[in-house]
């Protein structure tokens, strides 16, 4: 469960903190309540304990989302008044009356405007501030003192966004002062401006209704408030809901402080609890798929067993349509902490658990095992075109590479000095790597061998986080909060906005993009043109970070199955810490495969060739869809061998020695296969003895190819000639080089 008691039993510590939240001092001297410690709610909320790092940006909503707290209850303003200075203590305090709405202003900065309200027993008092939600820079404060005008009864900075309110239960007659300020006191002017209504509200909740028999009956679209009062209280209420639909039940707090409730969603039964949520969710909110018809039971409690005549909380209930791709079911479970996950090419899926720094692999089944684990901390994952296992992370001593894993779990280190953030394999096999080195962030693009290619610059946009390249070969991006984006031209180009937090990416064949959003549980489907199609595609049983995978079948192709790891925002067990699945029936096409399916090329060796000597060799691939065609994509052969594209057979006659590395491609159907090799070329051993032999006609002196090689070294007429002989003797050093003067001849005794 979500509950506030599971977060406790972490440790005696947050225990302790929440206790201590439960101690208000019984007065305050009244000018100065506001620089009393009152942080905002998200604040106050006890952290719960061994929380991961990557679970900080769920802990508060972030700047832009709307409020999750529901709809005031309605109030009747009776007047408008306007705020008369001074009100500057309490002695000065201004008198309203209930359903007055005060306009004022906090001017200069330090003002602190007090008014007086005389209210009978059995008030509920609701003290309302609109100020930054209109357009005011003013964060304020709000307090109200008891009637002896010092005793502080409640006090609220932050409600609706950064307004405050107080909702209070007045138990006697008398007359109660409000105080207003800027947060910290330290802030004002005349643009300060605030409406302060003071209203009254009314509880809907009937007691009793402790029991699932004594349940208040509700409507869907119903906002019900209710009070745990007295402590210990636990409120029921009955909803009737028509089945196949997925439900919505979220419960905000009225009044902050000694609250700590839990909302919880029973059964037709009564008794079997299908989820939980509580107020320090976020958001606090129960979304339940129902596929059947029935009388379901909402039960409202205070999480400590605690409760008073403060505890005030607003219910609502309502229901949106499935998505297609609702309901989600579970694929596996019991992953820990899932974080990026790879199709394999024999229907496995590969995960990070980035809790315990290890790989798992998932079969067609959604059994569990480990595949490898010791090697460091993985934080990027894909298979590449030969089907090995690349992770990008960083080696126990912090060096951020990447690593490939062979079918039995083996490491080698692939690539090295990499600033990790994400990888992905691109439709021509090349390996493209999110780095933030020299230039922050770039792509670094590699060949299928780790032979770098390009840098690609996108510091002009957000760093990306989670990449997929689509059908046309786009690199596609989300930065992990509101935008998509592609490479276009080597430059970033936004193509999505939406509400955080966006997250994985998948294709499907025909260009739809699924896009997940880990912080609201949904995935997203548009159009090849960037379109919404279906938003939400699916919200049921999706708790982020999530990262978004097609799997495959058993001969890996790509298949309709979309798959979606929950780390476990905002879910339950088993689905925190699994995998799920999309309706099937929902799915529109087979996903697009996220690297081609490289053909192995098994030519691991070459023929050794010798100059002037025929040679042959054929290059093969394993098990090609149709006719293969070959080329040559880098390096050289050797010169005088030539590739034959339809057949793969390197023939001729080598005319150079040495070392020739090329890489050979091979394409069949819609698959390539690349392969770097090389072909060593020798010379043959000729002695001047067989050479001078063979000239003068010696039958057998030299072999066929012997004179080859001594023409292609000589003149390179055809024929084995005195042109050779001399040019062998001239690399033998047997002879002066070409176009030395002869000595000059010995005269003898008679001049001749």
């Amino acid at each position: 469960m979500r509950s506030l008691t599971r977060l406790c039993q972490a440790g005696s510590g947050l225990a302790l903190a929440i206790a201590a939240l439960a101690v208000r001092p019984p007065s305050v001297a009244a000018q100065a309540w506001w620089q009393t410690t009152k942080r905002a709610p998200a604040e106050r909320m006890p952290a719960p304990a061994q929380r991961l790092p990557w679970f900080d940006r769920y802990r508060t909503p972030p700047s832009g989302v709307p409020s999750l707290v529901m709809p005031r209850p309605g109030r009747v303003v009776l007047a408008t008044v306007n705020e008369v200075e001074p009100n500057d203590s309490i002695s000065q305090a201004g008198l309203v009356a209930l359903g007055d709405a005060l306009a004022g202003t906090i001017d200069p900065a330090g003002d602190v405007d007090y008014f007086a309200i005389d209210l009978v027993a059995g008030t509920l008092l609701d003290l309302d501030v609109d100020a930054s939600q209109v357009g005011s820079p003013l964060n304020p404060v709000i307090a109200l003192f008891d009637v002896d005008s010092l005793t502080l009864l409640a006090l609220n900075d932050d409600f609706d966004g950064l307004d405050s309110r107080i909702m209070y239960p007045i138990l006697a007659d008398g007359r109660y002062f409000v105080g207003i300020v800027s947060f910290g006191g330290a802030s004002g002017g005349p643009s300060h401006t605030y409406t302060l209504a003071f209203g009254e509200f009314s509880v809907a909740e009937a007691e009793p209704n402790n029991t699932a028999a004594e349940a208040n009956l509700v409507a869907l679209g119903d906002t019900t408030t209710g009070a745990l009062a007295p402590p210990g209280d636990v409120d029921y209420f009955a909803v009737d809901l028509p089945g196949a639909v997925l439900l919505d039940v979220t419960i905000a707090p009225l009044a902050f402080g000694d609250f700590f409730a839990t909302v919880l969603l029973f059964d037709v039964d009564g008794t079997t609890l299908l989820d939980s949520a509580s107020i320090f969710d976020n958001p606090p909110q129960i979304r339940a798929y129902i596929p059947a018809a029935g009388r379901y039971y909402v039960v409202v409690q205070e999480d400590l067993g605690g409760g008073g005549p403060a505890t005030f909380y607003e219910l609502t209930l309502t229901t949106r349509p499935p998505g297609p791709g609702d309901p989600t079911t579970l694929f596996a479970a019991g992953l820990a902490a899932p974080w990026r996950m790879a199709a394999g090419t024999a229907g496995e899926l590969y995960v990070i658990d980035i809790s315990q720094s290890r790989i798992l692999v998932v079969d067609a089944n959604g059994t569990v095992t480990t595949f490898a684990s010791g090697f460091g901390n993985p934080v990027g994952i894909v298979v590449d075109g030969f089907g090995d296992v690349l992770v990008l992370g960083v080696t126990n001593t912090g060096e951020g590479v990447v690593w490939r894993f062979d079918a039995n779990g083996l490491a080698t280190v692939f690539l090295t000095n990499i600033a990790r953030t994400d990888i992905a394999v691109g439709p021509d096999g090349d390996i493209w790597v999110v780095d933030c080195g020299t230039v922050c962030p770039a792509f670094l693009r590699f060949d299928p061998f780790g032979n770098i290619k390009d840098t690609v610059d996108v510091s002009s946009g957000p760093v990306p986080r989670y990449l997929a390249f689509s059908p046309a070969g786009e690199l596609h991006y989300s930065d992990g909060f509101q935008t998509v984006s592609k490479l276009a031209d080597s430059a970033p180009q936004v193509v999505i906005v939406a509400p955080e937090y966006l997250e994985g990416l998948a294709f499907d064949r025909d260009g739809y993009l699924y896009v997940a959003n880990g912080f609201r549980g949904t995935v997203a489907l548009y159009d090849p043109s960037y379109q919404p199609v279906a938003t939400p595609f699916a919200l049921t049983n999706l708790g982020g970070p999530l990262d978004l995978v097609f799997g495959t079948d058993a001969s890996g192709a790509t298949t309709a199955r979309l798959l979606a790891s929950n780390l476990g925002f905002n879910v339950s067990p088993p689905y925190a810490g699994g995998i799920v699945e999309m309706n099937p029936a929902g799915m529109r096409a087979p996903g697009w495969p996220v690297a081609v399916q490289l053909l192995r090329v098994v030519s691991a060796s070459l023929v050794t060739g010798v100059v002037g000597a025929d040679y042959a060799d054929t290059l093969r691939v394993v098990d090609p869809p149709g006719a293969v065609a070959w080329s040559i994509t880098e390096g050289t052969l050797p010169p005088g061998l030539t590739l034959a594209a339809q057949t793969g057979v390197i023939s001729g006659v080598p005319q150079q020695r040495g070392t020739f590395a090329f890489t050979a491609r091979a394409e069949s159907g819609p698959r390539l296969g690349l392969r770097q090799l090389a072909i060593q070329v020798g010379e043959p051993t000729v002695s001047v003895a067989s050479t001078a032999d063979a000239l003068l006609g010696v039958a057998g002196a030299l072999t066929p190819e012997q004179e080859r090689f001594l023409d292609i070294q000589g003149n390179a007429n055809g024929e084995f000639d005195i042109g050779d002989l001399r040019a062998f003797l001239r690399v033998r050093g047997q002879l002066p080089a070409a176009g030395r003067a002869a000595p000059p001849a010995t005269k003898g005794r008679d001049g001749r």
